[in-house]
C-alpha cells in the first residue's frame, strides 16, 4: 500500500480518460434518476457540484468500459457539448434584424451541435468492427442523406463524392468537415458586417434543428451499430448562451422530440430565459424535468454525506489505501472529548440551558456553542477551535464535491510537506501519509474559507461592471449575515445554532438580484420554509457553510431562521459593520419577540418596518 501521488487531485472531466473516470466515479444517479431516462432535463448546480463528471461518465467510451457491452447494445448514445468555450456568443450578430439574428444564431447552435456529434461518432468508430462492408455501405448512404439535408438548407459549395476506398470513420470525419463549413458561412458573414456601416444580405445556409438536426440525429439511431433508444445531447453551462441563443435552445425544448433526441442542459443557476421563440415559456414538468443538486444535497445531508464517503474511498483505494474516510479525516479526540463532557452535563441538569430542556438533541444543541464560550470571548480565542473530521468536511462543502476534493487535496499535500519536512531534520526516509492530522485539517479549512470570504468575492467585486454595484451588495450582506449568526451563537438565547435568513415579504427587485448574485456563485442556497404567520411559505437563504470557520460558526445542522425585511436586507447590503453592530446592540430581541405574528418588523425596532 502506497499513495505514490495526490488521490484527491480535481482534474476537469473533458481532460479524464475513460479509464480514469468510470474509476473514479461513484453512481449518483440513485439521486438523479431523471438525468440518463429519456426526456429533457435541466441539471442546476454551481460550479463544482458533478454536473460535467455525469456528463463525461454517460459518454459512449465511459459506456463501453462501465456496461462491457458493444455500442449497440446501449440504452443512449450521448454527445458532449460544451458551451463555455465557444465563440458562439457573437455580438456583431445584434445588429441584423431579429428574425435574421434568430435564423442566423440557430444557424450557429445547429452546425456547432452537428460539428460536435459527428466528430464524437468518428471517434467511436475507429475500430475494426464498425470498418465491414455492410456498416461502410451504411456510413455512405448517411454521407448522402446529409449532403441532401445540407443542399436543402442552401449549402452552394461544391461537396466532392466520397473515395472509392475510404473506412467508415473517415466518412463521418468528412461529414464532420462539411458541417464546420456550414457554420463558417455565418462566420465570415459576422466577419463581413463587422466592417461595413451598410447592411450586407446574407445568401448562404441556413440550418434549423427541425429541418436539418434533428432528422439527422434521428436517422444515426437507425445504424445498426447505434444504440436504438434516444440521442442525448449534453449540453453543458448552457447560462453562457446569449439571451436569443437561449430562447432557440428552450424553442427545441417545447418541440415533441424527447423520445428520439433529449436535451441535457446543465447551468450554473443563471439561466437568462425560459421563453422560446413565440414569446411563451417552457415548464417543468410539462416540457422539462428539472434537477437542482445543490438543493437535493443541503436538504437532504444524508445522500451528500453517503455520496462522498463513497468518493473518498473509492479513491483512496485506487490509490492503494483502502482505509475508511473517517479515519483518514479523523476527528480531534481532545476537542471532541469536552464537547462531550459538556454534552453529559447539559444532559444531566448539571448546566441549565435557555430553554430549561435536557433532552438529548437540546444537549447537542447546545454543547458546542458552549464550548465555544470556554475558549474565551475574544474572536482571536475562538480561532483555537479546530475545524477537523470527516463529517466537518462534508458539511463545510456545501453539497459541492469540488469543494470537498480541493479541501482533501490541499490537506494531503500539506500532511505530506510537514511528514518530509520532520523526517528531514531526523535524516530519515519520509513515511507515508496515512491520516490528516486535525491540526493540519483545520488549517486548510480555515484557509479556504478565508480564501472564499475575500479573495473570490474580491475578484467578484472587481469584475462587477453593472451600475447597481449588485457584487458590492453583496459582499455586505455575507458579512452582514456571517457577523449576524456569531453573535446570536456566542448569545444566551435558546436557538443559537442559525445560519439563514427567511424573508417575511416578497424581497424587492433589486433586492432579489442581488440575493441571486450569491446563488449563483454558490455564497447563499435557495429554499423555502413556512412564514412567521403559518400561511403560506416563504423564501430562505442559507449561508454556504464554507464561510461557517470565517466568522466561528459551527458547520454542522442548524435549528432555526432569522426572520428579516427588506429594510433589514438595505442596511444589511450597505454597510456590514454598521449593521452587526446594531444587532449586536438593539437587534437580538429573542424568538419570542423577533417577529410578531401579527406585523413584520424590522430587527433594529423603530428604526424602520415596512
Amino acid at each position: 500500500m502506497n499513495i505514490t501521488s495526490d488521490p484527491f487531485a480535481v482534474q476537469t472531466p473533458e481532460d479524464i480518460s475513460a479509464a480514469d473516470t468510470v474509476e473514479l466515479f461513484v453512481d449518483v444517479f440513485a439521486d438523479f434518476k431523471r438525468v440518463p431516462k429519456p426526456g429533457h432535463t435541466f441539471l442546476n448546480g454551481p460550479r463544482g457540484s458533478g454536473k460535467s463528471m455525469m456528463f463525461r461518465f454517460m459518454l459512449p467510451d465511459c459506456q463501453e468500459l462501465k456496461q462491457e457491452k458493444p455500442l449497440r447494445e446501449h440504452e443512449y448514445f450521448s454527445i458532449y457539448v460544451p458551451i463555455k468555450q465557444t465563440s458562439l456568443n457573437i455580438v456583431d450578430l445584434e445588429r441584423v434584424q431579429r428574425h435574421a439574428n434568430l435564423l442566423l444564431n440557430e444557424h450557429l447552435l445547429v452546425t456547432y451541435i452537428a460539428t460536435r456529434a459527428f466528430n464524437s461518432i468518428a471517434q467511436v468508430v475507429t475500430s475494426g468492427e464498425y470498418d465491414s462492408p455492410e456498416v461502410r455501405q451504411e456510413a455512405r448512404d448517411f454521407y448522402k442523406l446529409f449532403t441532401r439535408k445540407a443542399q436543402e438548407s442552401g449549402y452552394n459549395k461544391k461537396i466532392e463524392p466520397l473515395p472509392v476506398e475510404i473506412s467508415t470513420a473517415a466518412i463521418f470525419e468528412e461529414i464532420e468537415t462539411l458541417c464546420f463549413s456550414l457554420k463558417n458561412d455565418v462566420d465570415q458573414y459576422v466577419r463581413s458586417i463587422s466592417f461595413s456601416e451598410e447592411p450586407i444580405r446574407y445568401n448562404d445556409s441556413i440550418c434549423v434543428y427541425l429541418d436539418f438536426l434533428f432528422p439527422l440525429l434521428d436517422r444515426l439511431r437507425q445504424l445498426s451499430f447505434m444504440p436504438g433508444g434516444p440521442v442525448f445531447l449534453l449540453i453543458d453551462d448552457a447560462d453562457n448562451l446569449s439571451d436569443i441563443q437561449t430562447v432557440i435552445l428552450n424553442t427545441w425544448v417545447s418541440y415533441r422530440t424527447s423520445a428520439r433526441v433529449s436535451l441535457k442542459i446543465s447551468t450554473q443557476l443563471n439561466y437568462s430565459t425560459f421563453r422560446t421563440s413565440s414569446g411563451i415559456t417552457i415548464d417543468s414538468p410539462h416540457d422539462f424535468n428539472e434537477v437542482n443538486i445543490a438543493t437535493l444535497y443541503t436538504s437532504q445531508k444524508d445522500h451528500y454525506k453517503d455520496r462522498m464517503c463513497a468518493i473518498v474511498e473509492k479513491r483512496l483505494r485506487n490509490a492503494g489505501f483502502p482505509v475508511s474516510a473517517y479515519d483518514f479525516f479523523p476527528d480531534d479526540k481532545t476537542q471532541t472529548n469536552k464537547i462531550d463532557a459538556i454534552y453529559d452535563k447539559i444532559k444531566s441538569g448539571e448546566i441549565v440551558t435557555p430553554d430549561g430542556y435536557r433532552a438529548t438533541d437540546k444537549g447537542y444543541r447546545y454543547a458546542s456553542s458552549e464550548y465555544l464560550k470556554t475558549l474565551g470571548g475574544a474572536s482571536k480565542s475562538r480561532m483555537t477551535f479546530l475545524y477537523a473530521g470527516f463529517r466537518d468536511m462534508v458539511d463545510i462543502s456545501s453539497g459541492i464535491i469540488r469543494h470537498f476534493l480541493e479541501l482533501a487535496s490541499r490537506m494531503y499535500s500539506a500532511e505530506k510537506a510537514n511528514i518530509e519536512k520532520v523526517a528531514k531534520l531526523k535524516g530519515q526516509e519520509p513515511r507515508q501519509v496515512l491520516s490528516i492530522d486535525p491540526a493540519t485539517q483545520s488549517k486548510v479549512i480555515r484557509n479556504y474559507s478565508e480564501e472564499y470570504l475575500h479573495e473570490d468575492l474580491d475578484k467578484l467585486v472587481n469584475d462587477d461592471s453593472s451600475d447597481a454595484g449588485n457584487a458590492v451588495k453583496l459582499r455586505n450582506l455575507i458579512n452582514s449575515m456571517g457577523g449576524m449568526f456569531e453573535v446570536i451563537l456566542f448569545s444566551d438565547a435558546s436557538t443559537r445554532r442559525i445560519i439563514s435568513i427567511a424573508l417575511t415579504n416578497t424581497p424587492e427587485p433589486d433586492i432579489l438580484e442581488v440575493l441571486k448574485l450569491g446563488v449563483r456563485y454558490g455564497y447563499l442556497q435557495e429554499s423555502t420554509v413556512g412564514n412567521r404567520e403559518g400561511t403560506g411559505r416563504t423564501r430562505r437563504y442559507t449561508l454556504s457553510r464554507r464561510l461557517a470557520p470565517s466568522f466561528n460558526l459551527i458547520a454542522e445542522s442548524f435549528a432555526g431562521d432569522k426572520f428579516i425585511t427588506n429594510t433589514d436586507l438595505r442596511a444589511a447590503m450597505k454597510d456590514h459593520k454598521s449593521f452587526v453592530t446594531k444587532f449586536k446592540t438593539k437587534g437580538w430581541l429573542g424568538e419570542a419577540t423577533t417577529r410578531k405574528a401579527s406585523g413584520q418588523h424590522s430587527l433594529f425596532d423603530g428604526e424602520g418596518n415596512e
